[in-house]
């Protein structure tokens, strides 16, 4: 059986999330991320995962804006070791915006998993299928 799981951006326009999940067959994300706004939207950013990301195969990164890309970090801490698919230009921007996370949001200093580099990315072109 294949469903999605909405993880982020429902009830609220922040924190991009949605796992694909087959049984027996591969988990993948699209997107994963920040939750702006109240303070109680951006405390979800440190509630438990809803899922378990080592069994994640891959993310598909739809663009680089915070809330669709500023939790992929908390991916790695936790156990993710697939790839996160983008284009070369989301690829660019993510590394800044998620690097540059630490730098401009002084409520995130003292969360550490959100200063975690991205790593294992695979660029996409258009047209290209995964």
């Amino acid at each position: 059986m294949k469903y999605i799981k909405f993880l982020g951006a429902s009830g609220t326009v922040t924190g991009s999330c949605y796992l694909l999940k087959e049984d027996n067959g591969p988990n993948v994300l699209v997107d994963m991320g920040m939750f702006q706004g109240q303070q109680e939207i951006a405390d979800l950013n440190y509630a438990p995962l809803q899922f378990d990301p080592s069994n994640v195969y891959g993310v598909i990164l739809t663009h680089a804006h915070l809330d669709h890309c500023g939790r992929l970090p908390l991916l790695t801490k936790n156990g993710f070791k697939g790839r996160i698919f983008m284009t070369e230009a989301t690829k660019d921007l993510t590394e800044i915006f998620v690097g540059g996370i630490t730098k401009t949001n002084a409520d995130i200093l003292t969360k550490p998993p959100f200063s975690i580099k991205v790593k294992r990315i695979n660029n996409l072109q258009m047209g290209d299928m995964i």
